[in-house]
This record gives C-alpha cells, sequence and structure tokens, in this order.
C-alpha cells in the first residue's frame, strides 16, 4: 500500500484519509482532490468541512505502508474517512479499532467486495483479473463512468497506471479478501454512497449489504465513479 499527503501544513486541526479505488495513481495534488472528491467529501461531511489535511492511499499491492496511522493521528482533533469501490474495504481492514472518527464514508463499494450477494461475483473478479490487458483497461474505465463526457473528466483527474501493476494489484488484493472476511462485521462507516447507475458494484447489492449495518444509505444517480 503506497501513501502520499496531498496536503500536509502545520495548521490544520483536521486531516481526511482518502483510500482510492484498485487500478489508481496518486492524485498528485490537493488541487486535483479539491476539484473532485473535496466537492463530494464537503457535500457529504457538511459545514465543518473546510480544507483539511488530506492523505491519500492507494495501490494496494502491498499489503502494509509502514505508516504509524494512530501517531499520525492523533496530531488532529477531527479525522474523516473517505473510501472508493475496493478502497471501502481495504479502509476498514488497516483503520486501527482504537482510532475515532468522526465522519466515513463509503462510496460504491462495501465490506464483502468479492460476493454473489454483496459485491462483485467471484466469476467476473476472476475474468477480470485472467484477461486484464491494454483493451481490458480501456473497457474497465468506460465502465466506471457514464458517457464520454465523464470519462474525459476521469481521464483529466486520475492518472494512469501500467497495465501489469495494475494486475499485480489486483492479484494481492484477491488474496487480502480471502482473509478478511471478518471486516464484514466493523462497523466503520457512517454512511454509504451507493450509484444508482454504478456498473461496477451493482447498486442492489450495496444496499443488500448497507441495510443490516449502522451506515446511513444515500442512493444517487451515478457511475461508480461519481464525480
Amino acid at each position: 500500500m503506497q501513501y502520499s499527503f496531498l496536503r500536509q501544513t502545520n495548521s490544520n486541526d483536521s486531516l481526511l484519509l482518502f483510500f482510492n479505488g484498485w487500478g489508481m495513481a496518486s492524485l498528485g495534488s490537493a488541487d486535483i482532490f479539491d476539484r473532485g472528491w473535496g466537492l463530494l467529501a464537503s457535500e457529504l461531511i457538511g459545514p465543518v468541512y473546510n480544507s483539511p489535511d488530506i492523505l491519500e492511499f492507494f495501490d494496494y499491492t502491498q499489503s502494509d505502508c509502514g505508516l504509524d496511522m494512530s501517531a499520525l493521528c492523533q496530531r488532529y482533533k477531527t479525522l474523516w474517512l473517505l473510501s472508493w469501490s475496493f478502497g471501502v474495504a481495504v479502509a476498514a481492514a488497516f483503520w486501527p479499532d482504537d482510532l475515532p472518527v468522526s465522519r466515513a464514508i463509503a462510496v460504491n463499494g462495501t465490506l464483502l467486495p468479492v460476493s454473489e450477494q454483496y459485491g462483485i461475483s467471484p466469476a467476473v473478479f476472476e475474468a477480470t483479473l485472467s484477461n486484464w490487458s491494454s483493451s481490458g483497461q480501456e473497457s474497465f474505465n468506460r465502465r466506471i463512468c457514464r458517457g464520454r463526457e465523464q470519462l474525459s473528466r476521469f481521464a483529466d483527474n486520475q492518472p494512469q497506471r501500467p497495465v501489469a501493476s495494475q494486475k499485480r494489484e489486483l492479484e494481492a488484493l484477491q488474496h487480502s479478501f480471502e482473509q478478511w472476511g471478518h471486516i464484514a462485521q466493523r462497523d466503520l462507516y457512517h454512511m454509504a454512497l451507493c450509484g444508482g447507475q454504478d456498473r461496477i458494484f451493482m447498486s442492489e447489492r450495496q444496499v443488500a449489504f448497507w441495510q443490516n449495518t449502522q451506515a446511513e444509505l444515500l442512493i444517487r444517480n451515478c457511475a461508480h465513479w461519481p464525480l
């Protein structure tokens, strides 16, 4: 797992931890985050959201990033968590039990990410892994977006990863998911945003999972990439 501070100051008392989805590279800057994911975070967290420090996690090929998250987060009065797609499960697996979070938001993902009932069908996951290629990457990017305009915005806001690197990460996640059955019981998230036009994590499967948790369900007419 890699991480990057998109914004780190000595004056902020709040930190947003963003767990990106599979296959993504670092957004690279706070400006890019603020124009996309930051707008969504601001809307869902509310008026208290005000340009926090931002710590982004991505590329989950390695199971650990060597970061003492508890020690880092103790510097802040307020912690927010925003995670997307497979990042929803990764965040739940690595979030320390003794670390309080003011608002934790899951976007288009579940804590059973490979599941016939609550996530991506195992057969679909296996086919994606087995057939991953440049054409597969292009097809996947089209599926996570809705139409050419959104696909163009996605390309402008998310640097691309090499195909071979993405495949190694997906193989690592497959192994991790097999070990993480316990995270499905974690009551970490306060809200789950489910995309009604999601063609990766089907909306009905997301709803089926989150309706049995403490999370507030927000169903929105958006694609898997919700921006």
